[in-house]
């Protein structure tokens, strides 16, 4: 019969399983993950690009390092679409 320590201590493996999960994937190729195809009108696709210069020059002097489009950029797009959060924010410019 287990405690109810033995419980709290399965759940704290769970829980740190699964952040160490969460940390290795961001830190695999971008090709490991699923990938999904858009089909954009050409303004909005420049938008992008555009949008994506500037916010890569902000991240550059910020932090001394470049943004990847499809690590970096494109996910926090999705997010801030899906969530109404701002992009700006999710990348930490």
């Amino acid at each position: 019969m287990k405690s109810k320590t033995d419980k709290t201590d399965n759940t704290s493996k769970t829980d740190m399983t699964s952040q160490t999960a969460q940390s290795t994937d961001s830190e695999k190729s971008v090709k490991d993950r699923p990938s999904v195809l858009m089909y954009l009108p050409e303004d909005v696709r420049q938008d992008l690009d555009i949008r994506f210069d500037e916010l890569n020059a902000r991240y550059k002097r910020e932090h001394g390092e470049a943004l990847e489009k499809n690590r970096d950029y494109y996910p926090a797009v999705v997010e801030a679409g899906l969530t109404g959060k701002d992009v700006e924010d999710l990348l930490d410019i």
